[in-house]
């Protein structure tokens, strides 16, 4: 299926501000979130909460982060958490047999 102007699709605003490349002249109509920074959803280990709290808000200014995000986004936090623990008991464990 190909889009009706053809080529590619345009980037969005958020993205070209992360890559430094936004200029005034060619933005499109902002599209705020208007519902506001989603709450962080209960049964977040600590460590999750503290991902949450500090990129949550970067995310949502940029325009990246809306309600219908936060789940994902809880995951992810989540996930960041079970990694880092991951990575500490394998190398607790490679160490130990030494």
């Amino acid at each position: 299926m190909s889009s009706p102007r053809g080529g590619r699709p345009r980037k969005p605003d958020a993205l070209k501000e992360l890559q430094g490349t936004v200029r005034a002249d060619r933005k499109r109509n902002p599209t705020a979130n208007a519902k506001g920074m989603p709450k962080c959803p209960t049964g977040l280990s600590e460590q999750a909460v503290r991902i949450w709290k500090s990129l949550g808000p970067k995310l949502h200014k940029l325009g990246l982060l809306a309600e219908t995000d936060a789940s994902m986004f809880a995951i992810y936090c989540q996930s960041c958490i079970v990694g880092q623990l991951c990575s500490l008991f394998v190398d607790y464990h490679t160490t130990c047999r030494d």
